[in-house]
């Protein structure tokens, strides 16, 4: 039941910035941003035979000129895994899916977190910060997120928290959607890591995000971070599988 429950957290944010288009077996989510990652689609409904489906979210993304992705929850669609591959896609990431609830947090100290407000120059921070603590650069090509998290935390369908240190902004973190959201985009620059400031900020966002009255976040944790989001509380449900015809 949770992975159902995230899977419509999924959807929101899909639809968030996006066109929407429903095909056979798939909901389809394009965004007018050509950053591949923009733009998605994930599985409404199990097939036994997923070929001619397959084929139909190819032709919706190829009339948009968008390389396909896809990102679901393995255990909800079991033999999709297979049919992707056998029609050349391959596996860009699997990740434990993770969760937690308002009591399962846990208490830790303040800091020096500030609320990341929607302002083009202050969320053009954050992305520059966040794509060097990623292995990027801090170029333009780092901007993609940007309108979709400008519009998300003006409406209220984001939120976010970064932490500050001698006047920089050092670390940072999002949730998407304001239902069920996801915590995503976790960084700490690179000269500032292992100093606990991914704990500060994703702490005080949580309690943020809880104390407005909601009661599940959840993440895709990468490699390397699933010690933090444990330590804050989270538990493994899932796994989540990121796909894209090669």
């Amino acid at each position: 039941m949770t992975l159902q429950r995230l899977e419509g957290s999924l959807k929101r944010i899909g639809l968030l910035e996006r066109q929407h288009f429903v095909t056979t077996g798939f909901d389809v989510f394009i965004s007018s941003d050509p950053t591949e990652y923009m733009s998605f689609a994930m599985p409404h409904t199990n097939l036994e035979d997923w070929g001619a489906a397959i084929l139909e979210l190819q032709s919706v993304f190829g009339s948009h000129q968008r390389r396909v992705r896809l990102e679901y929850f393995h255990e909800l669609y079991p033999n999709l895994r297979a049919a992707l591959e056998q029609a050349k896609f391959m596996l860009d990431m699997s990740a434990p899916v993770m969760v937690i609830e308002p009591q399962q947090l846990v208490v830790a100290s303040g800091g020096w977190v500030r609320v990341l407000q929607p302002d083009k120059l202050e969320i053009e921070r954050f992305l520059r910060g966040q794509s060097v603590a990623f292995g990027g650069t801090s170029g333009d090509d780092s901007l993609g997120w940007l309108e979709s998290i400008l519009v998300g935390l003006k409406s209220g369908a984001a939120r976010g928290m970064w932490l500050e240190v001698n006047n920089q902004m050092v670390s940072g973190a999002i949730i998407q959607g304001a239902e069920d959201g996801e915590l995503a985009g976790v960084w700490t620059a690179p000269e500032h890591q292992g100093k606990g400031f991914a704990f500060a900020v994703c702490h005080a966002l949580l309690e943020g995000y809880f104390a407005s009255g909601q009661s599940l976040c959840w993440l895709s944790a990468a490699v390397g971070a699933q010690q933090l989001y444990t330590k804050l509380g989270f538990q493994v449900v899932g796994t989540q599988l990121n796909m894209r015809l090669g």
